[in-house]
């Protein structure tokens, strides 16, 4: 038997965690007592000697290169962006990605004298479920998945792996969290989820049943981070760059990234690991005031940490005011918003959502269901959780939407870690919902004004906010819920509608798959469908009718009726599927079947 385990895998840190068969609680994984949570950080030296976690880390000022946030960049296309975080056509983001997980599990295998892992849960960012913009053009990042997949793969001592988002695997831990905590006979409600970290923000609302059944649904999110919008985005690591930046400028000190990469990770270690007493300076400062005023007041000048940080022969302080700076510059719009620049901020768009759809949180004292959790290494930092105070409110005394929750910085560093560890040994379950609506084009040509047109429309399979079973099979259907029957030569579009759009775009196969989607007869109909399974990677099916579409229908019909769990509607009606297992074995993700068209469909 191998290890059952869950991954962290963040920008800036990852963590492993497994069930400890003693004591039954969810506990981090340990290599000689030490707990195995590591820098994301991999140091290729100029010899090409190579260094993960905190080893790389300790290599600040030697020679060579240091790539982070390498699994943000394994759909990352264009070479110029690569070529200047020192990647090249050895040291590819996924090379170094597999370097590092090779690295970190091996060290817990390692540690449980074991060569396998049974079964392997990881936290992924909720991003990689969306589309951005970047470059012009419209890039799915979801394809991630697939490669972060095959790249686990290649390890060849992962049994199985699932991935689930990072919002998903946290209120996993939350919801198991708080029933040890309040042991409630049944739980229903809402939870605001804060997920901020060194690369990405998340921020999720999340729904509990009452029927205590320990599961968890993500309704809605609201994200920011590395390449979110195409860019490099508004983070914990990026927040730290800003600062030691604003410090290096003041200073009048020539610019030097070895040195200031030295001093990030000095900054960073210090900031998130404060004692008592700073906390409580920094706490009365930023009280007294708003982050704003701090900014701008030259009395805020005072140094925060007694140790300046080595910047070559030089001696480089950090004062509040650059802090404050840094923070209103890349944090507060994040956060809150621009509005001189028309942006609205992540927490506003997430209270005007939870407006819209009825979920109450404004109440501090009666108990509506309604929770407030920050998670992830950076909302241990004093700002961010003074701003969602602000945005939200708080009452000092007893606010019921803390009540349940977890404020123990290192249980916030750990919930993604535990939620995935709780979901590998099916403790917790994470109800799937669609992020976006897929299916197929169907065309009719029809005669307009006396002349010929071809007019497409979407027959979907899924929809925004369905409910995913993995491994059920969902039919494209016509708005009336029957199967919509196919005829012609070949598949040519899929419809796609993400979902903070009412646009269907198309997707076309790549060339290299469109052979298989050939239906052969062009006079013979067909039924297709979409499967998801665990980690969200899509199969596709098709049957081919082998009676006539009225009598298929009436079958089809009266199987609805029957309730039959059945996939193939009764052997009468459709030949066994074919499922696209080749395609599947080739590319498993949805973009790397499909890309983008400019094709205008109606």
């Amino acid at each position: 038997m191998g290890l059952i385990v869950g991954l962290d895998f963040g920008t800036t840190y990852s963590m492993i965690s497994e069930k400890d068969e003693s004591s039954g609680k969810t506990v981090p994984c340990k290599l000689n007592n030490e707990e195995i949570i590591e820098d994301s950080l991999v140091f290729v030296s100029d010899t090409g000697s190579i260094r993960c976690g905190k080893t790389a880390r300790s290599r600040a000022g030697a020679r060579g290169n240091f790539y982070s946030g390498f699994k943000m960049l394994l759909n990352e296309e264009d070479p110029e962006e690569l070529k200047m975080q020192h990647y090249d056509e050895k040291y590819t983001p996924s090379f170094i990605t597999e370097t590092y997980l090779n690295e970190v599990l091996s060290k817990c295998m390692k540690g449980h004298k074991t060569d396998r892992i049974e079964r392997l849960v990881v936290g992924v960012p909720d991003v990689w479920d969306k589309q951005i913009k970047k470059s012009g053009r419209s890039t799915p990042l979801y394809e991630n998945r697939n490669k972060l997949l095959k790249i686990i793969g290649k390890l060849g001592y992962v049994d199985d792996v699932e991935l689930y988002s990072e919002p998903e695997l946290a209120s996993a831990y939350y919801l198991d969290n708080y029933k040890r905590v309040t042991n409630p006979p049944n739980y229903s409600g809402h939870l605001l989820l804060i997920d901020y970290g060194g690369g990405t923000l998340d921020v999720a609302i999340c729904k509990f049943d009452s029927d205590n059944t320990g599961e968890a649904r993500v309704l809605k999110t609201f994200g920011e981070g590395w390449n979110e919008n195409g860019k490099k985005g508004d983070a914990g690591l990026s927040f730290m760059t800003r600062v030691i930046d604003i410090a290096v400028e003041e200073a009048g000190f020539g610019s030097d990234e070895r040195n200031k990469r030295k001093c990030l990770y000095c900054l960073e270690t210090a900031l998130l690991n404060m004692n008592d007493e700073q906390k409580s300076l920094m706490k009365s400062i930023f009280d007294n005031g708003l982050i704003k005023e701090v900014a701008e007041g030259a009395r805020y000048s005072r140094i925060i940490f007694d140790d300046a940080l080595e910047y070559g022969s030089d001696n480089l302080t950090v004062t509040y005011k650059q802090l404050a700076m840094a923070y209103m510059q890349i944090i507060d719009p994040v956060l809150v918003g621009n509005r001189e620049a028309g942006k609205t901020g992540v927490l506003i768009q997430a209270r005007d959502w939870m407006d819209a759809n009825g979920v109450e949180w404004r109440s501090k004292r009666e108990n509506t269901g309604f929770k407030i959790q920050l998670v992830g290494g950076f909302s241990n930092f004093y700002l961010v959780q003074k701003t969602v105070e602000e945005v939200f409110g708080r009452n000092p005394e007893n606010d019921v939407r803390l009540v349940g929750g977890f404020t123990d910085p290192n249980a916030r560093n750990y919930a993604v870690s535990f939620g995935a560890a709780l979901v590998a040994n099916r403790e917790v379950t994470i109800t799937r919902t669609a992020q976006y609506s897929l299916g197929l084009y169907g065309f009719l040509s029809e005669i307009v004004n006396g002349s010929q047109k071809v007019v497409a429309t979407p027959y979907f399979a899924t929809h925004i906010k369905d409910k995913i079973v993995p491994g059920k099979v969902y039919l494209s259907n016509l708005p009336n819920g029957e199967p919509k029957i196919f005829n012609g030569g070949k598949i040519e579009y899929f419809a796609f509608r993400a979902e903070s759009s009412e646009q269907v775009q198309a997707l076309k196969a790549k060339k290299e798959f469109e052979d298989r989607l050939i239906l052969g007869d062009r006079n013979s109909p067909y039924v297709f469908g979409l499967a998801f399974n665990k980690s969200l990677i899509i199969s596709i099916y098709k049957w081919k009718v082998l009676v006539g579409k009225e009598v298929f229908l009436l079958g089809y019909n009266q199987f609805k009726q029957q309730k039959s769990t059945s996939q193939t509607f009764g052997d009468a009606i459709l030949e066994s599927p074919e499922k696209y297992s080749v395609i599947l074995e080739s590319c498993d993700s949805l973009d790397e079947i499909y890309t983008l068209t400019g094709v205008s469909l109606t």
